[in-house]
């Protein structure tokens, strides 16, 4: 299934704490083990719990349940009766509240932004501009599918084997769609470093289940995604689109059958195998590794990771197999469909009806204001800025030492705990406090902004 890119602004961030293990100068890895110094307490300001008297909304019992015979009925009863899921939403929690809390402090901060009148080429005028650029909905509706001509265009002129390859490379920056990609993260074995992986997938449906499988759901959802499908296809006036859109569910099929399952996909240990660039070709020929990793920028490769290495060779096979047309009209789609949310309000909503409604059971979708704070705020978007916008406003410094203090607490419980227990030796201990050292943690905001002046 298409990533749905609603990532949180990092204004959300700022009301939680997330902790990293990174070193640091600060938090050195060798040397000096001792006990961590307890923090030096901010003075903590008054606060109201937000629920109830002292932080537990005890109106949401339900008394006339026996806690011995069902503590959780006991405890939510009364709210499970009474709660309506939002129209918007598949789930629902306490994170969300604090999503929407902050969503409507963004949206102030934008509107500020765009009433001032930001000067040219300021952070502040490419946020106004981004966020009111996608609230402009008469000026989607007028453009249509214009914007994305020049990508149609261009898919529609490959018709050779090495073209779509460097098609499948770039899949990631033209935002279409491969069973072969790659990205890059942390290497398992060495924190150190970073390194590639290759994986495989491209299917628009959640799980290969949803194509192997022939119960009545299952059955439901492929008639449906062939008739989205096809519906896609048709903003771009592409021919033949039943057609086609046939064959890309048979496609799609025929990948999902080399997918691991879930279970296998989450083991660590099976999706870690590492190898020399060399030995990766030499494992894997029939694709041009080189034109592909050339076509998407990844220059001077040395090593990377296998995260599915039988899936491999069969989805190399699939690719000579199908015609190449098939490629172009299932990448055609994905590249609709995965920028629908910018285009016109029929093409977003015929995304939201199947991904959303279809799928996961959602009738409404979010009001545009809060789609558009979630597209500025994103972290491959704006999020950094919108980030200090909101520090800014709604978490002074002092607010950070608090919560710098609690951690600092917390790790000196820590290590007194490691120094007292007796059933682990000397050397686990040094080995425990050099770890414990070694933690870094990453509270409410960056020490660093990362700095977004250069984006146009």
């Amino acid at each position: 299934m298409p990533s749905s890119t609603k990532f949180l602004a990092l204004a959300t961030c700022s009301l939680l704490a997330a902790c990293g293990g990174e070193e640091s100068a600060d938090n050195p890895t060798q040397g000096s083990v001792e006990t961590a110094a307890p923090a030096t307490v901010a003075t903590v300001a008054s606060v109201t719990p937000e629920l109830g008297s002292f932080g537990i909304d005890l109106s949401y019992q339900d008394l006339d349940t026996r806690p011995g015979d069902d503590f959780f009925r006991f405890t939510n009863g009364s709210w499970l009766e009474s709660y309506e899921l939002p129209a918007d939403r598949s789930t629902h929690g306490s994170f969300n509240d604090l999503i929407d809390r902050s969503d409507e402090r963004v949206r102030t901060i934008i509107d500020d932004l765009t009433s001032i009148e930001p000067a040219q080429d300021s952070m502040e005028q490419k946020v106004s501009d981004y966020y009111l650029s996608f609230m402009n909905t008469e000026a989607l509706n007028e453009l249509g599918i214009s914007p994305l001509l020049p990508g149609l265009s261009r898919l529609a002129q490959i018709d050779t084997q090495a073209q779509l390859v460097a098609a499948f490379g770039r899949a990631r920056i033209d935002t279409t769609a491969c069973p072969i990609s790659f990205s890059v993260g942390t290497d398992r074995s060495n924190s150190d470093r970073h390194q590639l992986a290759v994986s495989v997938g491209g299917i628009g449906l959640p799980d290969r289940d949803y194509y192997l499988e022939d119960t009545g759901r299952f059955l439901e959802v492929r008639g449906e995604y062939v008739a989205h499908i096809e519906r896609i296809l048709n903003f771009a006036d592409i021919e033949d689109s039943a057609a086609k859109a046939a064959k890309i569910l048979e496609l799609e099929t025929r990948i999902a059958e080399h997918l691991w399952p879930r279970a296998d996909r989450r083991n660590r240990d099976l999706t870690y195998n590492p190898m020399s660039f060399d030995d990766f070709r030499a494992s894997y020929p029939g694709f041009d590794w080189d034109s592909y990793f050339s076509a998407g920028g990844v220059q001077g490769l040395e090593d990377l990771n296998v995260s599915y290495p039988s899936a491999m060779a069969p989805i190399i096979e699939l690719i000579a197999d199908v015609p190449v047309a098939n490629w172009t009209a299932y990448m055609t789609y994905h590249f609709i469909s995965n920028n629908a949310s910018l285009l016109s309000d029929e093409i977003d909503k015929e995304y939201f009806n199947f991904y959303s409604t279809v799928l996961n059971g959602v009738p409404e979708q979010r009001e545009r204001w809060k789609r558009g704070i979630a597209r500025v705020g994103s972290r491959n978007s704006l999020g950094e800025a919108i980030g200090q916008f909101y520090v800014e406003r709604h978490f002074p410094e002092s607010a950070k030492r608090q919560m710098d203090d609690l951690v600092e607490n917390l790790r000196s419980a820590l290590a007194q705990s490691i120094e007292r227990i007796d059933w682990i030796g000397e050397e686990t201990k040094q080995q425990a406090m050099l770890k414990l050292n070694a933690f870094r943690p990453k509270i409410a905001y960056p020490d660093d902004w990362t700095d977004l002046s250069s984006i146009e």
